[in-house]
This record gives structure tokens, C-alpha cells and sequence, in this order.
């Protein structure tokens, strides 16, 4: 009772001492995260030093605190207490920092970016990293900085994409960091094993099938074998050459009206049945054909003169024809 009446009739002491110079974590700082606070009081020493003092200084910038305005904000608190000051009439802040590796950052954006692809089921894909990072230096939190990649676009492609890593600092994103990267589709397709003159007619020795790139912007003159065989070179074409659609003169062996059998395979059932042709096609080409008794239209691949084919794998062929 008697130490209480002391301190209402004589006021509290707190004593603050107050270095040159002190390194803080996280984004935001108190005055107990920089100065040293002395009380009788437990309670008020613990509310002196939580005072706010606003932002940390990002990394390779400091701040400085000066020792009047400190006892003007501490003041506020109580205003009857008795304040004093030791060491340092200002203090130079600067953050506490950790350093985040460019590799770090770049086995974030690859892993995301290969989680996305193959979500996407893009079948086989390579990676290469084309704009690499470099180490970023971020505010000490009280937790170690988090990656958080952002979210990829929906609709996946081969090409350039650009994966951006988020570097969280308690809760909140410090930076972002961007990386780029090549996306390259492969697939086994028809590619030269000899040079062959304008005209020429392509025949089964004349290729072979490789794992080669697809790209971005011609995927869809990429081509089946059964697309390749019979047609001829629409210009000379170097041994090694990955066939397009471009590089090939494709002549129609279907014209539209034509009266075709349709193949279809589900499983071990086959089952042949007639239909008009709905468009002209080469050889290796899907198009749409009327089957002749009900009149339902397909679409079917073209599989030589007077047939086109259907694989249904192991899916019922009940409804073909009707």
C-alpha cells in the first residue's frame, strides 16, 4: 500500500536507455525492439515498450531516432510519470536481413511451373530457365521469408512463360521476383533420314520417327505418318528434317459425296458399315462423314480411297449406326 501511494503521489520512474545504433527484424518496429526500458512497473514498462515507432527501414536504408521525440511519444502514455534518458541522444536503425538465394528462388518457379504442366497433362515437356533471378535481400521477420509463387495462366503452351515468385515477409509480400522460362513440347514425328527433291514422292524408307521439339507457333502443322506417306515435297527438303504440314503437297484421295466404308474398332469388336463422305480429305485427314442408313454424321479419319477408320477403344459401338 505504501510503495502504491508513492507511486501516485511521487509518479512512476522509467528510465530508457538508448543506443547509438541497433538492427531490428520484421517490417515494423516498437521501442523495446531498440532501446533498453527500465520500471518499477511491470505493466507500464511492458506498454512503454510496445510504443509504436513505425516502419523498419528496408534493407540498405537506416533510420535514426532521436531521444526528444522518443520522450515526447513515451510521455503520452503517462503523463505523469518520471522519464529519463542514458546513452545515446540518437540511434541510427537499420533492419536485420537474410538473403535469398537465386537458387532458391528459381527451384520455386521451376517446381510450380512443373506442377502446372503436368496438372495440365501437356505430355512430355522440357523446362529451361531463359531470365534467371538474382539474390534478393530481404527484411529478418520473425518467421524465415516465405515463397509463394503466384498462380499460372489456365490455358498452358509451349513458348515463353513467365513464373513470379513471391517473397512474404510476416504475412505481407516484400518483393516479387520474376522469372522467365522456355517450354518446349515434344513428340515422335516424322523427320527425314535423307534429302529429298521437289515432288518426290514420300515413301515408308524415306522417314523415320524421332523425339523432336514442336513449335509453339506451328503446332498444329505438325504431322501422323499416315499423314506423310503418298503425298510429295513441296520443295527440296533437307536430310533431318522434322515434316510439316507445309512441307508437303497433300492430294485429296476423298471427294465430298464419295461412297466410303466406315471402320469402326471398340476393343475386340469391329464393325463396317457405309457412309457418304461430308468433305474431301488426304490420306491421314479426320472428316466428317453421314452414316448412310440413319444419316448421323461422325468424324472419322481417312484411311486409304474408299474407307475411313474410327477407333473407339474400349467404348461401345452400339450407337455408330444410328
Amino acid at each position: 500500500m505504501i510503495t502504491l501511494i508513492c507511486k501516485i503521489l511521487l509518479g512512476v520512474g522509467v528510465t530508457i536507455t538508448l543506443p547509438s545504433e541497433a538492427r531490428v527484424h520484421g517490417t515494423e518496429m516498437n521501442l523495446g525492439a531498440v532501446a533498453q526500458v527500465a520500471c518499477d512497473d511491470p505493466a507500464l514498462a511492458a506498454r512503454v515498450q510496445a510504443l509504436t515507432l513505425g516502419y523498419v527501414p528496408a534493407p540498405g536504408f537506416s533510420r535514426v531516432l532521436d531521444a526528444a521525440q522518443l520522450a515526447r511519444q513515451v510521455r503520452a502514455i503517462s503523463p505523469g510519470m518520471e522519464l529519463k534518458f542514458e546513452g545515446a541522444r540518437t540511434c541510427r536503425v537499420l533492419p536485420k536481413t537474410e538473403l535469398i538465394q537465386a537458387e532458391t528462388i528459381h527451384s520455386a518457379a521451376r517446381a510450380a511451373l512443373e506442377r502446372h504442366l503436368e496438372a495440365r497433362d501437356l505430355g512430355d515437356c522440357t523446362i529451361e530457365l531463359v531470365s534467371p533471378s538474382t539474390p534478393i535481400e530481404v527484411p529478418m521477420g520473425r518467421q524465415a521469408c516465405q515463397l509463394e509463387v503466384a498462380p499460372q495462366p489456365a490455358r498452358p503452351s509451349s513458348g515463353s512463360t513467365l513464373v513470379a515468385v513471391r517473397l512474404v515477409v510476416d504475412g505481407q509480400t516484400y518483393r516479387t521476383a520474376h522469372t522467365s522460362w522456355k517450354v518446349q513440347t515434344w513428340r515422335d514425328q516424322p523427320v527425314l533420314v535423307r534429302a529429298v527433291r521437289s515432288g518426290e514422292t514420300i515413301e515408308a524408307g524415306m522417314i523415320e520417327m524421332r523425339r523432336a521439339p514442336i513449335d509453339a507457333a506451328l503446332a498444329g502443322s505438325s504431322l501422323e505418318p499416315g499423314q506423310v506417306l503418298g503425298t510429295a515435297a513441296a520443295r527440296e527438303l533437307e536430310a533431318g528434317r522434322t515434316l510439316l504440314s507445309g512441307d508437303l503437297v497433300r492430294p485429296n484421295i476423298v471427294k465430298k459425296g464419295d461412297m466410303l466404308i466406315l471402320d469402326v474398332q471398340s476393343g475386340a469388336v469391329r464393325v463396317r458399315t457405309p457412309v457418304t463422305a461430308e468433305a474431301a480429305g488426304a490420306l491421314g485427314d479426320r472428316i466428317r462423314v453421314s452414316v448412310q442408313h440413319s444419316g448421323r454424321e461422325i468424324h472419322a479419319i481417312v484411311a486409304s480411297r474408299d474407307t475411313v477408320r474410327l477407333d473407339l477403344g474400349s467404348r461401345p459401338t452400339k450407337d455408330i449406326s444410328r
